[in-house]
């Protein structure tokens, strides 16, 4: 029932992506019925368990009766063991979080603004008893250690065992912290409104998450993890800088806009830290630049004021970047649009018009279209040098698009 929950939940998002909201619907809403039926059933088998195992730690009797060799015992204990595998605190963590994740999903396409409302809270209700039941461990484990050992397990086997058993926080910081800020551009793209708290506190829920992951680690699982967390915080940074500049706000080079995108550039380039040939934080270093870039040549009054200045300095430093993107498309595949991006910002040299064609062209030759160039435009806030605009080549490569 999981497993169908999840394929149903990925099932609606390739329809958001590729067909429409409508058609996404119904799988959201089946996806959040089975959540709530795969939840009532995993905590009624984990408290009955848990239940069991408090009653035998009592019973002596029991206890006799668990060494005994016989088959029905052998059975039992099987039956037990099983269960008591397949239903962890993490298990319950895990269905929670993403049925969460799958309501906040179903809100934001929803038409209804009282309905979408009523499945957002129902979103933070799932995380609050996430909260809730690992609050219940904690406790209930904290009790279990001042409790005589009665067990004949090893003290290795113990602590193997509390390995496996410990709590994933990490799951429901990032779920509070992805649903949050997905709230905040939700409410202001289709209501107006803009609330900063709800990115602030997604940012807060993000650093938890970051400081649980260790710096250094001979894992390297641990490092993807700790890039990952990084770049979701780069990621609601952005979004949070993005809707505060549709907000209005005036633009100057310490806005409070401009200093997120800066501190989401430093986020990513740690982030290329643990993962230093990820091409997808190398290109999105490359687009954060380049959206800085166009932040100074909206500040910038002529081609000779520091304004400018800055905006070319920052291209130079995005193209850089892009091109160690490049040098790893043979083992990481890239899209045509990093073609697009190195065209435009090569488009404001004077003597590189013509590699600025030739970077056109192969982003044509990639299979780049009309479609891809406007939304392009929404996704990296820059655009091409007017002077190109009106060179005969890039108009003639326009028609042949169109």
């Amino acid at each position: 029932m999981f497993n169908l929950k999840q394929s149903l939940s990925s099932l609606g998002e390739m329809c958001l992506d590729e067909v429409s909201k409508q058609a996404a619907l119904p799988f959201f809403k089946e996806a959040c019925e089975l959540g709530d039926q795969v939840y009532e059933i995993q905590e009624g088998i984990y408290k009955r368990l848990n239940s069991e195992n408090e009653n035998d730690e009592g019973n002596e009797y029991h206890r006799h009766i668990q060494e005994d060799s016989t088959a029905t015992a052998v059975n039992k204990d099987e039956y037990i063991f099983d269960e008591e595998n397949i239903i962890t605190i993490n298990s319950l963590i895990e269905t929670l979080t993403t049925n969460a994740e799958d309501l906040n999903s179903f809100s934001s396409i929803v038409d209804d603004t009282i309905e979408s409302e009523r499945l957002f809270n129902q979103a933070l209700e799932k995380l609050k008893r996430a909260e809730e039941i690992t609050k219940e461990a904690e406790s209930n484990a904290s009790k279990n250690e001042n409790k005589d050992d009665n067990n004949s397990k090893g003290k290795e086997e113990e602590k193997e065992e509390e390995e496996e058993e410990e709590i994933d926080f990490n799951s429901i910081d990032s779920a509070y912290a992805s649903i949050l800020s997905s709230r905040g551009e939700h409410l202001f793209n289709t209501l107006g409104i803009f609330d900063a708290l709800f990115f602030e506190n997604a940012l807060e829920h993000q650093n938890k998450v970051i400081q649980r992951i260790p710096e250094s680690s001979n894992s390297q699982i641990v490092y993807q993890q700790k890039a990952q967390e990084l770049c979701n915080k780069a990621d609601v940074l952005c979004s949070f800088a993005e809707t505060l500049i549709s907000n209005g706000e005036s633009i100057d080079e310490h806005s409070p806009s401009q200093e997120m995108y800066r501190e989401a550039l430093l986020t990513y380039e740690k982030a290329l830290t643990f993962e230093d040939s990820n091409n997808s934080i190398i290109c999105k270093i490359g687009d954060i630049k380049l959206t800085l870039a166009q932040n100074y040549l909206l500040l910038s009054k002529n081609k000779e004021d520091d304004a400018y200045q800055s905006m070319l300095q920052l291209i130079h430093q995005g193209l850089e970047i892009y091109k160690r993107a490049l040098k790893n498309s043979t083992e990481q595949p890239i899209e045509p649009e990093i073609y697009l991006r190195i065209a435009k910002g090569l488009s404001y040299y004077n003597d590189q018009t013509k590699q600025c064609q030739e970077m056109f062209q192969k982003f044509v030759h990639m299979g780049g279209n009309l479609e891809i160039i406007e939304d392009d435009h929404h996704f990296v806030n820059f655009d091409f040098c007017d002077n190109i605009k009106n060179e005969p080549w890039f108009i003639q490569e326009m028609k042949q698009l169109e």
